[in-house]
């Protein structure tokens, strides 16, 4: 009781009553992103802003509730600037365009779409101010743009081997081995670190084994202990400072990364963090349909912090309320929450997961997926023809590899490889890799981005070595026409990503093929025990002779009377292999080498 009175309190001291704050933002007029904007920017000859919000971010809130209820900014962006808000969750192009900037970020552009000013985080009503009157006086660009051009001349389809070495430096460099995590002032699990250092461990490499602990066990204490589910991130450079918000991205991460690490270390801490986080999606962001929602707000009450609610138990948090949860459905959340579920099926063999994964997908197929285009981000309307964009298409991609590799039904491999021609369709930049959306009419260029040309790199990979076919392997390295750009490549810290697509594309992944009828109850084994080797990339197949050849043909097996299992690398196979100990003890052996 002590704990909800002082919380009581705090809200009244901030608020002077126990009601949600008023948000005045309403007072700029704010447009819709799309052309007519900019053709209403150069009639009126004003300027454009950018308001890019996240709904579950807490100093979007503070910057509603105080910078755009002032008075004097409201009227002075009335007046000189066509004012936009948009939802980054919305739009995946813009967010990823301009994601080293928020949340919020505030964007500024002539009415050519040239880009004058970039702004991230909270800006003051004063600030605001003296920021806007600045533009208008002079509207130049500044000269520090973070963004930076696929080169002209011919760049290389692979990492050569100085940025190669310098990218593996920078991963050792960027680990911070007192705390875990990065040395960044945030503190969250990198998800392209952690996984290139336990593909290492798995190698034989155990280099980076404790700082591999050390960060999977700090990053419990940004687990909310009583719903489950990981906050975003810690400040003040260690784990006991986290921003509380729940996003779809963070959760389908870590659901991964810890089902994972107990995969290989087997310890039941990192299991609970996986199903505990799979748990909180299926109580807090889950529809009736079984899909899922996009993020939890970090606030019970916008604008205020809620260090004290995150305090409470059960009872007492429901007594106040619940922070508001993000209902839109976008298939890229979606996406990523399938394949976290379907890779926790296959480490757990709990039907539950993959049961979750499956209903969500047949949703997403029936009310997001137009043939010839793919994935909307949006549920499909009959009012006009929905605009595609890349992140969507990757996450659901990636989805319906895995639920293949947990599954072995082919109707998830030929809908993963009919995805994978249609990104082609629609996003190759013909400089390299694959541009975020095609044009919306207004004259921003959403050209290719880090994140998304690693994931792509990935995804046609694996594409290639499941399906064989050629196109995917070029395509995965067109992505690295732009990844292997030290502009790119040494853009951040570090980015293990870069070298976990180059390595998908060199080395044929570990490849297991259960030879055998589906009936039968040891071929049925044999399958679940090569789910259980630890590897997020790997090629595991179930070929029973009755379903025809398999898209990928590159070994012939024999047809044996007895179930058996093979385990290939650079196209030498074992023998057959016929108890889970000996697939395990051979694979394992295989991934050492």
């Amino acid at each position: 009781m002590l704990k909800i009175f002082r919380y009581l309190l705090f809200v009244f001291l901030c608020t002077g009553s126990l009601v949600h704050a008023s948000d005045d933002s309403n007072l700029v007029e704010w447009k819709a992103w799309n052309k007519q904007a900019f053709s209403q920017a150069k009639k009126q000859q004003k300027l454009i802003m950018l308001d890019l919000e996240a709904v579950w971010c807490h100093w979007c809130h503070v910057m509603d509730q105080k910078t755009y209820a002032n008075t004097a900014v409201a009227n002075y962006l009335n007046k000189n600037f066509i004012s936009i808000k948009v939802d980054q969750d919305s739009r995946p192009d813009l967010a990823l365009k301009y994601k080293d900037y928020g949340w919020p970020a505030t964007i500024f552009f002539d009415s050519n779409g040239t880009e004058i000013v970039k702004r991230a985080g909270y800006i003051s009503p004063d600030r605001m101010l003296a920021l806007l009157n600045a533009i208008v006086e002079d509207p130049s660009p500044e000269t520090n743009d973070r963004s930076f051009e696929i080169s002209s001349s011919n760049p290389e389809t692979s990492l050569n081997t100085d940025i190669k070495a310098q990218l593996i430096s920078n991963h050792t460099n960027s680990l911070d081995l007192e705390v875990g995590g990065l040395k960044i002032f945030q503190k969250y699990i990198d998800v392209h670190s952690m996984e290139y250092s336990l593909n290492e461990i798995l190698k034989g490499n155990k280099q980076d084994e404790a700082w591999v602990l050390k960060t999977l066990d700090n990053a419990l204490q940004i687990q909310d202990p009583v719903w489950g589910g990981f906050y975003q991130y810690s400040t003040f450079d260690d784990w006991q400072h986290p921003h509380f918000e729940k996003i779809m991205k963070f959760q389908a991460r870590y659901i991964k990364l810890y089902a994972f690490a107990y995969s290989i270390y087997k310890d039941p801490k990192y299991l609970k963090a996986a199903t505990n986080t799979a748990s909180y999606l299926t109580s807090f962001l889950m529809d009736k349909n079984g899909t899922f929602y996009v993020s939890q707000d970090a606030d019970l009450i916008k604008g205020q912090h809620s260090d004290s609610y995150f305090d409470l138990n059960d009872r007492q948090r429901r007594k106040l309320g619940i922070p508001k949860v993000d209902t839109s459905i976008y298939a890229r959340e979606n996406g990523w929450a399938i394949e976290a579920f379907a890779y926790l099926y296959e480490v757990t063999q709990n039907r539950h997961y993959l049961n979750s994964a499956v209903l969500a997908l047949k949703t997403m197929e029936d009310h997001w997926f137009s043939e010839g285009l793919g994935f909307s981000h949006k549920r499909l309307s009959t009012d006009n023809r929905p605009r595609i964009y890349l992140a969507d298409n990757i996450a659901m991609g990636k989805a319906y590899l895995q639920l293949y590799r947990a599954t072995s039904k082919r109707q998830y491999l030929a809908m993963a490889s009919n995805i994978g021609s249609l990104i082609n369709d629609h996003f190759y930049e013909e400089k390299g890799s694959f541009k975020l959306a095609q044009s919306d009419g207004t004259p921003i260029d959403y050209s290719p981005q880090l994140n998304e040309s690693i994931d792509v790199a990935r995804l046609f990979a694996m594409l290639y070595h499941v399906s064989g076919k050629k196109e995917f392997l070029d395509n995965a390295k067109h992505a690295m026409k732009y990844l292997s750009m030290p502009s790119v490549a040494f853009k951040n810290i570090s980015d293990d990503g870069i070298l976990l697509a180059d390595n998908e594309i060199s080395q044929l992944p570990l490849h297991i093929t259960i030879v055998g009828s589906k009936k039968s109850d040891k071929a049925k084994q044999l399958f679940a025990d090569g789910l259980l080797i630890p590897s997020m990339v790997k090629r595991i197949e179930w070929w029973d002779r009755k379903d025809g050849k398999l898209m990928n043909e590159d070994v012939l097996y024999p047809y044996l009377e007895k179930p058996s299992a093979f385990v290939c690398t650079n196209k030498i196979c074992s023998l057959p292999l016929t108890t889970g100990k000996q697939l395990s003890d051979f694979a394992l052996t295989k991934l050492k080498q």
